[in-house]
């Protein structure tokens, strides 16, 4: 016989991605909280490695936690897909991100035996989907319904399944397919041709479901300088006073220094300075390995 099973609850998952790992983008930022404080349906628009990856990431980690009621529906579709961790209740906010590549049976639902797809497995949390021109238009125009009414029916021959499907949607898409325009030195040369053909392959009703649209900037090397983002230590803010010497905002010093003891920085008595040409880290920045780590930084 089948052990009594008990209630129990899945333990909150630590690793959510957290806010602090951003750089710059204190626009999307502000977007991003208003998004979760609303549950508004956000869409992202910018060039590759702005970062808009990185946002979507960090947005369950701003929505508040599930209600008993919600972990039990969330439980019950993890669990009639098959993708189910472990006996209990899930207590973190779902976040699904399908590959441009996937199907509608995928996205929505169905197969033999009409289970649940990834808009009913994002029930109550975020659906995240990346290069969203890349959707197949069938496939985006299938959403519209879901948004409206936040339930989705899966009807077959043999089955008639009404799955619930109440997610917030997060989109993110370049400008173009390129991905620069409106950057004179990396656009190509159909531009703006470009731009208005791709942002075409998303239909009008489909665009109207998005609460918010935001233009997501590309962060320059020196705005990743300053926040600390990359060198060889450890940083942090920095005080007021450095060694009796009021510290001004006009100087050349850098707004935060290292925590350890790092070459650039040769005593501790000193006032910080910038890295020494001989250094890697200023061949790093200035070097022509500067836009590969700006396009691969989110990564």
């Amino acid at each position: 016989l089948l052990p009594q099973p008990r209630p129990e609850l899945l333990p909150p998952s630590h690793d959510t991605p957290d806010m602090a790992d951003l750089k710059g983008q204190e626009t999307a930022r502000r977007v991003l909280e208003i998004a979760a404080a609303g549950r508004h349906n956000l869409l992202m628009v910018g060039p590759p490695g702005a970062g808009k990856s990185m946002l979507a990431a960090r947005l369950p980690g701003l929505l508040p936690p599930l209600s008993p009621r919600e972990a039990l529906d969330v439980t019950m579709l993890h669990s009639v897909a098959g993708q189910l961790p472990a006996g209990g209740l899930i207590q973190t906010r779902p976040f699904r991100d399908p590959h441009h590549s996937a199907s509608m049976a995928a996205l929505v639902g169905g197969g033999a035996r009409a289970r649940p797809g990834e808009i009913s497995l994002a029930h109550g949390g975020v659906l995240f989907m990346d290069e969203l021109a890349e959707f197949a238009r069938p496939v985006l125009d299938a959403l519209r319904q879901p948004l409206e009414t936040g339930q989705v029916v899966v009807a077959r021959a043999n089955h008639h399944v009404t799955y619930p499907a109440r997610f917030q949607l997060v989109a993110a898409m370049n400008p173009c397919r390129c991905g620069y325009l409106g950057d004179p030195a990396r656009a190509c040369t159909r531009a703006p041709d470009c731009g208005r053909n791709y942002c075409a392959r998303i239909s009008g009703p489909m665009i109207d479901r998005f609460d918010m649209i935001i233009e997501v900037p590309e962060v320059s090397g020196r705005m990743l300088w300053h926040a600390g983002s990359i060198g060889c230590c450890a940083w942090r803010a920095p005080s007021p006073i450095w060694n009796g010497h009021p510290i001004f905002s006009g100087s050349i010093w850098p707004r935060r220094w290292p925590i350890g003891r790092c070459r650039c920085w040769h005593s501790w008595d000193a006032p910080p300075r910038w890295p020494a040409r001989s250094c890697p880290r200023y061949r790093f920045l200035t070097g022509p390995r500067s836009r590969e780590y700006r396009l691969a930084r989110s990564h």
